[in-house]
């Protein structure tokens, strides 16, 4: 009769341990749950965040591919444009910490690139102020220079870099402007 009692008093035991278990396994599957939902929420929110700052209509509301929310948003413009034949086109492709936007420019005269609203290249950039560049076409060629004297503006020819000032530099296929943390990379397009 002991022995029983013994077995008893042991079984409820071993019960007891594997209903705590249970109950702690239930716990931690659910607080595991919810800290995966507030992962994503918290995720989705920053995708959110950073779609409304590129100010893309185009940009999806949220990225689908979460190895993809460490890359930058990479986004192209080409409205309807038209074929102008005393028009240089050139491809502008902006590069700054959070996206990288291509743009397609016909330049009749010139084009504005800076935090201006007015500019045709709006770029979003501490370190702008207002138009700091411009690219001016005379005859078929494209040249660059700095429009505001307290803006530092950098032409980048392959390793080299060089501050521009108000003078025309000649622009070659390939070079980029710099400006603060943003860099717009020029290249020709033959339509």
């Amino acid at each position: 009769m002991g022995d029983t009692r013994e077995l008893l008093i042991i079984g409820c035991e071993v019960l007891c341990i594997v209903c705590l278990l249970a109950i702690l396994l239930f716990v931690r599957a659910k607080n595991r749950k919810q800290k995966e939902l507030r992962e994503h929420a918290a995720d989705r929110s920053r995708d959110d965040r950073l779609c409304a700052a590129l100010e893309n209509v185009h940009a999806p509301a949220r990225m689908k591919d979460s190895a993809a929310k460490n890359q930058a948003y990479q986004v192209s413009y080409h409205d309807n444009l038209e074929k102008r034949a005393d028009a240089v086109c050139v491809q502008l492709t902006e590069c700054g910490p959070l996206s990288q936007k291509e743009y397609l420019f016909y330049i009749q005269d010139f084009i504005r690139i800076g935090s201006d609203p007015g500019d045709e290249l709006t770029i979003r950039d501490e370190c702008s102020c207002g138009s700091d560049a411009q690219l001016v076409r005379e005859d078929a060629r494209v040249y660059a220079r700095r429009v505001m004297p307290a803006s530092r503006v950098y032409l980048r020819r392959g390793r080299k870099q060089y501050l521009l000032d108000d003078r025309l530099v000649r622009v070659r296929e390939g070079d980029s402007l710099v400006i603060g943390k943003t860099s717009v990379q020029i290249r020709f397009v033959n339509p």
